[in-house]
Parts: C-alpha cells; structure tokens; sequence
C-alpha cells in the first residue's frame, strides 16, 4: 500500500511540472476589422454614374470604391489597411443614386455595414 501512494504521489508531482498544449479547430483564426473603422468619411460627393449601365442613375461599385480608396488612401496607408474592391458587395436592394450600403464579404478581413451617400452627376 505505502509503495502505491508512492508511485501515485510521484505521478502527481510528474504532472503537474510538465506541461503540453492540445489543439483543436481552426488554428489560423483572426479577428475581422469592422468596416466603420475603417471608412469613416461617408459622404462621397458627386460621382458620375455608371456609364455602363443606361438603365440606373447610379455609379459603379467601381467608381464607389474609387472614391472611398482617394478619401481614406493616407489613413490606409498608416494602418497598413488593404481594403479591396473584391472585399465587399452592394446589394442591388440598397444602392440607388443617393446611397449604397457596403457589405463586407464573409471571404474578406472585414465585418458590417456602412451607408455612403452621394450625388449623381
């Protein structure tokens, strides 16, 4: 019997100075920036509309995009913020000629919303 809580009273020191990691999911997880912290400047201006499409009064996601990277490119750059064209979608239900609300895709770094408005030229 003294032989046994020997061995487990050596077992028990054993564990508890060793150490291990165990591991599971996703191992590359990283924490998406919301895109209000990023765009900031919400009012675009004047933009002329999609010349490609005759049937909507409205830029291109392009043009949009445009405008937003001449707005925000220094605080971009400061940040190291690479804020693509691929990274977000305008839903066809919330863009017209006065505004467009900014969808991060879920393949992108970012998260959210943002409502930018402008004028049409």
């Amino acid at each position: 019997m003294k032989k046994i809580l020997v061995l487990l009273s050596s077992i028990s020191i054993f564990s508890t100075t060793s150490s291990f990691v165990v591991s599971c999911g996703d191992e590359s997880t990283t924490e998406k920036i919301a895109l209000g912290t990023i765009i900031t400047e919400l009012n675009l201006g004047e933009l002329a509309k999609d010349s490609s499409n005759t049937s909507v009064n409205r830029p291109s996601k392009e043009t949009i995009y445009n405008k937003l990277a001449e707005l925000h490119n220094e605080k971009w750059s400061e940040k190291n913020i690479s804020f693509k064209l691929e990274d977000f979608e305008i839903p066809e239900k919330e863009w017209n000629d006065k505004n467009a609300s900014i969808t991060a895709l879920e393949s992108s770094n970012y998260k959210g919303k943002v409502l930018v408005s402008y004028s049409t030229k």
